[in-house]
């Protein structure tokens, strides 16, 4: 029986802990890879999120930005050693960058139709707080229409944004959750084939915003998702009582970095 026992007990200590399971005091998070690969995470409590995880390695890595050597080109070349790193998240598919930068004072409004009024408030704001300026929106059909702005929106829809694509050599990749970004001495561009990759886009430039230190590099960037469904779900069965607020700040999070489904799990609390 003793050597049953003393087997059963190495058996015990040497048994792994499953994959994607975060275990006792520890709360997954809607970064990285599993992100990426639409896995559904699960939060347990209404704790902050850690950010600290992410990618095949287990830790965030900002992405690389290539040489841009024309339209089509993007991905293409070798990637330099003292390539300027940026914090996004998810990495995006394809980078390239000049060596230069913008400064933020020469915003000098955001152009944006009611489709993407939501995307441009959440643009103005993070402005307001990179560089205490006040942006006013404008509307992409406006005859008069300021310099230096941001400019979004769908070229099927937009024949400004349109334009800007067919005089920039901007591509647009496929898919609705798809965007472009052009950053230039000129202007900013998001183009996508629909709001949702319009938001996406906007969500890219501000993570650029909160690490660029009153400025942005002049760069292009061309992304789309991996998974149609890139989702997060929170345990409310147990722990304190989730407020609204919190609830609220999870979806902000998730829409920081590009997820787009949010599942409540529950246990034992409903009659059914």
């Amino acid at each position: 029986m003793a050597s049953l026992r003393a087997r059963h007990h190495r058996g015990l200590a040497g048994r792994r802990q499953p994959p994607g399971d975060p275990g006792d005091g520890q709360s997954a998070e809607p970064t990285g890879t599993s992100a990426q690969r639409g896995e559904v995470s699960q939060v347990d409590g209404p704790r902050p999120i850690p950010h600290d995880r992410g990618g095949l390695d287990g830790r965030l890595r900002p992405a690389s930005l290539r040489p841009y050597a024309g339209p089509g080109a993007l991905g293409q070349g070798k990637r330099r050693e003292e390539a300027v790193k940026v914090k996004v998240i998810p990495e995006p598919k394809e980078v390239a960058f000049e060596e230069k930068a913008v400064r933020l004072e020469r915003i000098g409004a955001i152009l944006a139709n009611p489709s993407d009024r939501l995307a441009a408030q959440i643009l103005r704001k993070a402005i307001e707080e990179a560089a205490q300026l006040e942006v006013p929106i404008v509307s992409c059909s406006e005859s008069s229409r300021p310099g230096n702005a941001v400019v979004m929106g769908t070229p099927d829809r937009d024949p400004f944004v349109a334009e800007l694509c067919s005089k920039y050599g901007v591509e647009v990749p496929e898919g609705s959750e798809s965007y472009a970004l052009l950053i230039d001495e000129e202007g900013i561009l998001v183009a996508s084939e629909g709001p949702a990759g319009v938001f996406y886009g906007v969500q890219t430039l501000v993570q650029l915003l909160e690490s660029g230190d009153g400025e942005l590099p002049c760069l292009r960037i061309r992304d789309w998702p991996d998974m149609r469904y890139r989702g997060l779900q929170v345990d409310i069965s147990r722990g304190p009582v989730l407020r609204m607020d919190y609830l609220k700040k999870v979806i902000r999070t998730m829409a920081k970095f590009k997820l787009n489904m949010l599942t409540l799990y529950t246990e034992h609390m409903f009659r059914f």
